[in-house]
């Protein structure tokens, strides 16, 4: 059936973003893309750190340990109680389920209904200059400042 096409996200460099995982490989290939982001492990870092930070985004794991992926009915210490918390907090940010677990990462999406999937090594993230890809010029700190060449469209608004 060939290869899923790789998606790409783009993260603005005042976004701050949270990623939640375990695997040392892993995170090194998410410091190489996102240095400046807040990283942990297990669930109860990432809900201590979205009770004390304002995230913009945030990528879920959900198997923190190998008894989650055994068993999908492990809730405690999963990306599934992170994903609980989001919702009971309403966040209003963007999630990337990035979990190879597809058993665990479809009852995510059914927690966050409004969450991107994306299984790790089927994405790239890489961080925005902070100018205007078509006119070059830096984002405005503003968000009503819009770009000269195309006044119904915002810098760094998607």
């Amino acid at each position: 059936l060939g290869t899923p096409a790789m998606i790409s996200y783009t993260v603005q460099p005042e976004w701050k973003v949270l990623v939640l995982e375990d695997a040392p490989e892993r995170i090194v290939w998410f410091k190489e893309r996102v240095p400046d982001a807040v990283y942990v492990a297990p669930a109860e870092d990432a809900i201590r750190a979205l009770s004390s930070q304002t995230f913009r985004v945030i990528f879920l794991d959900h198997d923190l340990h190998w008894m989650h992926a055994a068993d999908n009915a492990i809730v405690k210490g999963t990306g599934k109680e992170v994903a609980m918390h989001l919702k009971r907090t309403g966040f209003r940010g963007i999630v990337v389920i990035h979990s190879k677990n597809e058993d665990g990462a479809r009852v995510m999406l059914k927690i966050l209904p409004r969450a991107k999937v994306a299984r790790f090594g089927e994405f790239d993230i890489r961080v925005s200059s902070g100018k205007c890809p078509k006119c070059g010029s830096r984002n405005p700190k503003k968000p009503s400042q819009k770009c000269w060449h195309n006044p119904d469209a915002f810098h760094g608004v998607k």
